[in-house]
């Protein structure tokens, strides 16, 4: 699958259209739509946590998916969505995905560049936890 057409565009906070611009959860909606999976958007209960730091974002998770911490030793699957930590706090968000050439991907959006596709080791070192479809 290609995300070619998201990468590049605008960051926008709250952004969910390409339009308009994305934030990181925007684009990890979008992107779990796109593959089959879509989330329930929790933005208005999740906005809270991301100003205090997402301190209880396993509180904050929809139905359907399952919160596991970094001392969860999981495999990577396509779908997840990796949360990661800003200066020691948990505040940012990308999705697990496949890129065109097959190697797996992290699809994201920051302030200063857009919706960026990087390399999956984003956040190994900064990793707070994934969010998992409990059907996975």
């Amino acid at each position: 699958m290609s995300w070619d057409d998201l990468v590049g565009t605008q960051w926008l906070e709250g952004g969910r259209t390409v339009e308009e611009g994305l934030d990181c959860y925007g684009v990890v909606l979008l992107g779990l739509e796109r593959l089959g999976f879509p989330m329930l958007d929790v933005w208005s209960s999740w906005k809270g946590h991301y100003e205090n730091g997402w301190r209880e974002f396993d509180q904050a998770v929809p139905d359907g998916w399952a919160w596991h911490g970094v001392d969860e030793i999981l495999v990577p699957l396509i779908g997840d969505v990796i949360v990661t930590r800003d200066r020691g706090v948990p505040k940012h968000l990308g999705l697990r995905v496949m890129d065109k050439h097959g190697r797996m991907k992290v699809l994201t959006a920051v302030e200063a560049w857009g919706v960026l596709l990087v390399g999956d080791s984003l956040g190994t070192r900064h990793l707070e936890g994934i969010v998992r479809r409990l059907d996975a």
